[in-house]
Parts: C-alpha cells; sequence; structure tokens
C-alpha cells in the first residue's frame, strides 16, 4: 500500500483523537482517579494552571509522541512480524518496550513518584500504545 502524506496525517489525527479519549477513560476512572486523588498534595505532583490549560498541553505533547510513533511505524512496517491485527499489536507492543517501560524505570529509579501512580501509568501506557499500533496498521 501507498501512503500518501494526506493518509499519514490523518492516520495521526485519528489516532490522537482515540489516544485522548482512551486516557480520559484510563485515567478518570473510579480506581485510576482515586489514587492520583490520594497523591494529590505529594511533592511529586505538579500543581497550578488551569485544567483547561493542562488538556491544551497534554493534547500538544501527545500530538508530537502519536505523530513520532507514526513515523516509527511507517519506517519499520515492513520489518514488523505478522499481518494485520498482528502486526498492530507487535508494534504496539514495541512501542511499550521503547516508550513505557523506560519511563517506569525512571518513575522508579529516579523520582519519588508514589508506586500506585507508577503502575497506572504503566498498565495505561502498554493499553495505549497496543491501541495505537492497531490504528496505525489500519491506516497505514
Amino acid at each position: 500500500m501507498v501512503v500518501t502524506v494526506g493518509t499519514f496525517i490523518l492516520a495521526v489525527v485519528v489516532t490522537q483523537v482515540i489516544t485522548f479519549v482512551l486516557d480520559a477513560l484510563l485515567y478518570m476512572n473510579p480506581l485510576a482517579a482515586k489514587y492520583y486523588k490520594k497523591y494529590e498534595d505529594h511533592p511529586s505532583m505538579r500543581k497550578g494552571g488551569s485544567q483547561g490549560k493542562w488538556m491544551m498541553q497534554m493534547f500538544i505533547l501527545s500530538f508530537i509522541s502519536v505523530f513520532l510513533a507514526g513515523l516509527f511505524f511507517f519506517i519499520t512496517a515492513n520489518a514488523i512480524p505478522g499481518t494485520g491485527w498482528t502486526k498492530g499489536l507487535v508494534f504496539g507492543l514495541l512501542l511499550a518496550g521503547v516508550q513505557v517501560y523506560p519511563r517506569y524505570v525512571y518513575f522508579f529509579m529516579l523520582t519519588s513518584y508514589p508506586k500506585e501512580l507508577r503502575n497506572v501509568e504503566f498498565i495505561n501506557g502498554i493499553i495505549e500504545t497496543i491501541v495505537i499500533g492497531l490504528v496505525f496498521v489500519y491506516f497505514l
């Protein structure tokens, strides 16, 4: 399949919207929200700013991350084993290995970020990278 710039941008935008909604579901569900509420005054938690400004920053920063993941997929797609959804799953797990796991180790080794929040971030990150892989394999 020949991928045009338009198809690539569409894949990134659709993936961004899906992951942004998924983030809301994963991080604002009662279980995760309970942990974030419990640690809202923890020294490792960032304070200040309006929620709207924070959401806009997260959207822009995650868009850059999704764009880079799309480039990574586009460049490596032929080397990823499997076809169809299997390829998307493998890519998602590879992305988790280079994005989610190092962040988890960083949080563990170099910060005082609470264990429960690290675990929420780890699990949600793996779910999100798998979804990214599945959406990219659909479009690209």
